[in-house]
């Protein structure tokens, strides 16, 4: 996967979103306690430099942490075709752009609040993902395009290859359908509906499809690399509730919740 860094321009688009959310008519309660004025009420909040010490230290020890499972062989009783246009209708077909609070936890108790911005153009294989404070301080901020990604905006420590890799390999496991070799699919003894993607180099993508949704990513090794469960109802194909668990390289929890969903 290829990385570059280009210049920081422009990021009025983000700010106009993280003004609406924190507008005192928007639908949602602000982000900002700043006041008015931008998006901290013209000046840096007070209790910015603790949130994104805080923020640091978390999103930095995230490389310090390891954990591994044994990709179980779940046998498959014949399904119909209408089983994989399930598993397949969980990603969205058109563009669309998403807000999301994210709470982030890894192990020693450590956490904090973000916001997520995302954009995707699912024929082109193209996603624009923000992170931000929850004042809007922009963090990261990186597109991909293909195997390509490109680094708008990145904050220290998150200026490493290594965390913008890691970054937009949720983003494609969350919102972006499976480009592998010919699926398998078919129903489990209980009754639930399992999809297989195998790749060329070995990971393997598992989407159940029960009660609720579960996405289970295995690496080449045959362990647990992450998994994500989705909780409904759906608005307009994205699910109102994400959880991912990361087990490689790094053990952490990503806690998801949909703001808004456009178009």
């Amino acid at each position: 996967m290829n990385l570059r860094k280009i210049p920081t321009t422009h990021y009025e688009q983000t700010e106009r979103i993280v003004i609406l959310l924190g507008h005192p008519k928007s639908p949602h309660p602000p982000f900002s306690k700043g006041g008015r004025g931008g998006i901290c009420g013209g000046m840096l909040c007070a209790s910015k430099s603790n949130l994104l010490l805080r923020t640091f230290f978390l999103l930095a020890a995230l490389a310090l942490c390891a954990g591994c499972l044994t990709a179980p062989e779940t046998p498959l009783l014949p399904g119909a075709p209408e089983d994989l246009d399930r598993c397949v209708a969980l990603f969205p077909s058109e563009p669309w752009e998403c807000v999301h609070t994210i709470e982030a936890d890894i192990q020693g108790g450590m956490s904090s609040s973000l916001l997520g911005i995302t954009k995707g153009d699912p024929a082109g294989r193209k996603l624009h993902t923000v992170l931000l404070t929850p004042e809007g301080f922009i963090l990261f901020e990186a597109e991909q395009h293909g195997d390509t990604i490109s680094v708008l905006k990145a904050v220290a420590p998150f200026e490493s290859p290594a965390f913008a890799r890691g970054l937009m390999e949720d983003v494609n496991f969350l919102f972006l359908a499976p480009q592998a070799r010919t699926p398998t699919w078919g129903r489990t003894a209980d009754g639930a509906v399992l999809c297989r993607w195998e790749s060329p180099d070995g990971s393997r993508k598992e989407i159940r499809c029960s009660a609720g949704v579960k996405i289970t990513l295995w690496d080449r090794s045959g362990d647990l690399a992450k998994e994500a469960l989705l909780t409904p109802p759906f608005v307009k194909g994205l699910a109102s509730q994400m959880e991912l668990r990361a087990h490689k390289p790094a053990p952490y929890k990503l806690k998801m919740t949909l703001l808004r969903r456009t178009p």
